[in-house]
């Protein structure tokens, strides 16, 4: 049996926007998982383990 293994990254565009990744440790591919106003900082990031 093969665990799910993911990892988070955010990136931040030139317009400002960000978005959030949930990459695949495996494979390496990356997913949009979400994305953040140009107004909202993204400072910390607290998820449960049993969410991805």
């Amino acid at each position: 049996m093969t665990a799910a293994v993911h990892s988070l990254a955010a990136t931040k565009t030139a317009g400002g926007v960000t978005k959030l990744y949930s990459i695949s440790v495996p494979t390496g591919k990356a997913s949009v998982r979400g994305t953040f106003d140009h107004e909202d900082a993204l400072v910390d990031i607290a998820i449960p383990l049993n969410q991805l």
